[in-house]
C-alpha cells in the first residue's frame, strides 16, 4: 500500500522529483552513500530539521534520515505484511488485541544507538480508526496509539517513549 502511495505521489510530481534528486548537501549524500553504497534512484526531501533519503534496497522501500550534520537519525524500511516479521513479533501481535484488525502498513525502524522497533498499522473495516503498534523486536508491546483520523507519518520524534 505505502509502495503504491509512493507511487502514485512520484508519478503525481515527476518534473519536481527530478529537482529533489540531489537536494541533499554533498556531507549529506555521502553519509547515506557509507551506509548504503548499493543505493541507487534515491529520491531526496526535507523534514522540517532532517534529509529524507527515499530508496530500494533488498527489495524493500527504505527511507533514512540524517541530521543537517550528516549524522544518522533513523531508518525506516517498509516491511510490507506481517509475514516478513520475526516469529516473537508476529506471534506476539496475532495473539493480542489488536489482530482483529486490518493491517495496513509494516514498518521497522532502526536507530543508531537504541534498539530497533516495529510500527504495525491497523485499521477497523467500514471506520476511520487506526492505531499504531509499536513493539520490541522480542515480541513486547511498547504501546498502542489511537491515530484517530491521523496519517500515521512516522518521525524520529515519534520513537520518543
Amino acid at each position: 500500500m505505502k509502495k503504491l502511495r509512493t507511487l502514485l505521489w512520484a508519478m503525481a510530481l515527476c518534473m519536481p522529483l527530478s529537482a529533489l534528486a540531489g537536494y541533499a548537501p554533498a556531507k549529506v549524500q555521502a553519509a547515506l552513500k557509507t551506509m548504503y553504497p548499493e543505493a541507487t534512484d534515491i529520491a531526496w526531501s526535507r523534514e522540517n530539521n532532517y534529509y529524507v533519503a527515499d530508496f530500494i534496497t533488498n527489495g524493500y522501500e527504505t527511507d533514512v534520515w540524517l541530521d543537517t550534520n550528516a549524522n544518522w537519525i533513523m531508518t525506516l524500511t517498509d516491511l510490507e505484511s506481517t509475514d516478513t516479521l520475526s516469529p516473537a513479533v508476529y506471534n506476539a501481535f496475532a495473539m493480542g488485541e489488536y489482530a482483529a484488525g486490518q493491517v495496513e502498513d509494516v514498518t521497522q525502524a532502526t536507530f543508531p544507538k537504541r534498539p530497533t522497533v516495529i510500527v504495525i498499522e491497523v485499521g477497523q473495516q467500514n471506520m476511520d480508526i487506526k492505531y499504531q503498534l509499536f513493539y520490541a523486536t522480542d515480541g513486547t508491546l511498547i504501546q498502542a496509539v489511537n491515530m484517530g483520523y491521523g496519517d500515521g507519518k512516522l518521525w524520529p520524534d515519534t520513537f520518543n517513549f
